[in-house]
């Protein structure tokens, strides 16, 4: 019997494909009976996650988003946000499709009359035990392993301004950092843009306050992941910031369950993204759990990001620093600059003036990019001032590969508004920035 359901089903379909680009009007070649299958599969599944349809087919996450993003491009499914958790991306069959395919129920039936009506018992048998064969180790998830390795799951937090969509798109796990508004919370996963914190945060008379993830937070989704067998690659923000971290560990010893990677990149915001999305991107390209992590630490440890802060209200606010030295900067126009370093939030300097604290900040910004990675540049609610140093960057550095990010409220809360911030990654041997 055959192994591969793909194979084992096309076997089945070939002889109604003609059928189906005659009757349908499809170019032939443009849309292939795979194709027809996987589109066929997700209608029947009714909405299933990308890990569902890859766990149903048998294929590692990345191999299932190579088919998925075909029939995404020729407009025939569409990923949608799960309303019930914004860490799933759901997959839907578009009208397209069903209007040229006529993918209804009278359609299904239709096709099964004629798959029983081709195909002798034992070829239906052994159908129907692929079938069984499949639904019975996804059942036994903890034994269910795709591509002969473990299915691996990345989880990272909010405080690396991954907006809920870039999440699905990546297909990392987002685990959100409470903030609040006195008593009232703010959804920073459903901001896309986090527009709606700043808003908040203008009129707001004392600052909204972040709390950590809980254990039990954590220990949710670790226990999820133990039960289907998954490898869990987890990159919060910073040690030294938060105690998400000592979280994270607690649950891991909790769960009890040794497939979980915990990394300390010691980096939040822009400087955090890199290393998730890097690690989804190896995860992608088929790497195992420890070249992934051992790639993320050594990317992490050569990570660079400073921020120029607009005002020093927000650290007034937020009791870092006196409201008579609050008083004076203002009135001087002081730009703080701060900087990651170690992990830990730290001084770099400040300077008089947003002309004067572009200057200061490029002065820090040592070059010596590693060309796999863009230089990033961040926001908050203004981009205006960040597209300015940008602009100065690129061309007193040369700089060719770089994009941009908004700063979400986990770190806006103690930033404020305007802030820019620039995060790279340096060279392996390039000069430290300190």
């Amino acid at each position: 019997m055959e192994k591969n359901l793909e194979a084992l089903y096309l076997r089945f379909r070939s002889n109604h494909y003609r059928r189906i680009v005659e009757e349908t009007g499809i170019r032939e070649g443009s849309f292939s009976a795979a194709e027809a299958f996987c589109v066929e599969l997700i209608y029947l599944l009714g909405k299933p996650t990308v890990s569902d349809f890859a766990g149903f087919l048998g294929l590692s996450v990345p191999n299932a988003n190579y088919k998925i993003n075909s029939l995404v491009k020729k407009g025939y499914v569409v990923r949608e946000q799960s309303k019930r958790d914004l860490r799933e991306q759901l997959l839907c069959v578009t009208d397209k499709f069903l209007s040229c395919y006529n993918l209804n129920d009278d359609a299904v039936a239709r096709l099964m009359q004629e798959i029983r009506g081709e195909f002798s018992a034992s070829e239906l048998a052994a159908f129907n035990e692929m079938l069984l064969r499949v639904i019975d180790l996804m059942q036994k998830s903890e034994n269910f392993k795709i591509g002969g390795n473990k299915m691996i799951k990345i989880i990272t937090d909010t405080a690396s301004d991954i907006t809920a969509k870039e999440a699905a798109q990546l297909n990392v796990h987002l685990m959100p950092i409470s903030v609040i508004f006195g008593n009232e919370p703010y959804d920073q996963l459903a901001d896309e843009n986090f527009s709606e914190f700043y808003k908040r945060q203008a009129v707001a008379e004392n600052l909204p306050t972040t709390s950590l993830i809980s254990p039990g937070e954590y220990l949710e989704v670790f226990e999820k992941a133990r039960d289907a067998g998954e490898t869990l690659i987890v990159i919060p923000l910073s040690s030294k910031l938060s105690g998400s971290f000592q979280s994270a560990e607690l649950a891991k010893n909790m769960a009890e369950y040794e497939d979980i990677h915990l990394i300390d990149a010691k980096q939040v915001a822009p400087g955090q993204r890199i290393c998730v999305e890097l690690a989804a991107r190896l995860r992608d390209e088929g790497k195992s759990a420890q070249e992934i992590v051992a790639a993320v630490t050594d990317v992490a440890g050569r990570t660079r990001l400073f921020a120029c802060l607009d005002t020093l209200k927000y650290l007034v606010k937020g009791g870092r620093i006196s409201k008579t030295a609050g008083f004076m900067g203002s009135m001087l126009s002081i730009k703080p600059i701060i900087c990651v370093e170690d992990g830990a939030i730290t001084a770099a300097g400040k300077a008089k003036g947003r002309e004067a604290a572009n200057k200061k900040l490029l002065s820090l910004v040592t070059g010596g990019f590693d060309p796999n990675f863009p230089v990033i540049f961040a926001y908050s609610a203004n981009r205006d001032a960040t597209d300015n140093f940008a602009a100065l960057a690129t061309e007193a550095l040369g700089i060719k590969n770089k994009k941009f990010c908004a700063v979400g409220g986990v770190i806006g809360a103690h930033t404020g508004p305007n802030t820019v911030a620039v995060s790279w990654v340096a060279a392996p041997g390039a000069p430290s920035a300190q």
